[in-house]
């Protein structure tokens, strides 16, 4: 069932009237990049022997992804330094904050400070997803948003966090 962009927090008037078509389709991509995260933050963890997931363990895991996609001749988004959804509205923050911590399940504890990291990353990839693809629907002047909408913001995020695209 379709949902409106003004659930995501998406409240402007270029957004106004526009509707996701597959919400679990986006929902299922949000998962996606958070369990890939958890997996190379919990990597890097364990080649560094820490025993839990701090904000440096994540950040040497995030350079790390961006090496990869580097060494690939990648076009992406980079991750570090990033302004991590600074634009993206309170709700929608919330919301991947909330799936963030729900779908956080590895070994080791993260810190608090880390999990806030990884909600950053998501939130700025989810908002960049919805608000690239709400305006290309706007564009073609459709009001639902369907993957062919999204797909194109979802294809500049970093491998892995884009092989759902």
């Amino acid at each position: 069932m379709p949902r409106p962009l003004a659930d995501y927090g998406l409240t402007s008037g270029e957004f106004a009237g526009l509707v996701l078509e597959d919400p679990a389709l986006f929902d299922s991509y949000v998962v996606r990049m958070v369990e890939d995260l958890d997996l190379s933050a919990h990597v890097t963890a364990g080649r560094n022997g820490s025993p839990r997931i701090v904000p440096s363990v994540l950040e040497e895991s995030l350079a790390s992804i961006q090496r990869a996609n580097i060494l690939s001749r990648r076009d992406f988004v980079t991750l570090v330094p990033l302004p991590f959804g600074g634009d993206a509205p309170e709700r929608l923050r919330t919301s991947m904050q909330a799936i963030v911590r729900t779908y956080v399940r590895g070994p080791l504890d993260y810190e608090e400070a880390a999990l806030d990291q990884v909600a950053n990353v998501v939130t700025a990839a989810a908002y960049d997803v919805l608000s690239s693809g709400g305006l290309q629907a706007r564009a073609e002047g459709v009001t639902t948003v369907k993957l062919r909408h999204w797909l194109a913001a979802c294809e500049h995020w970093l491998y892995p966090l884009n092989r759902f695209c």
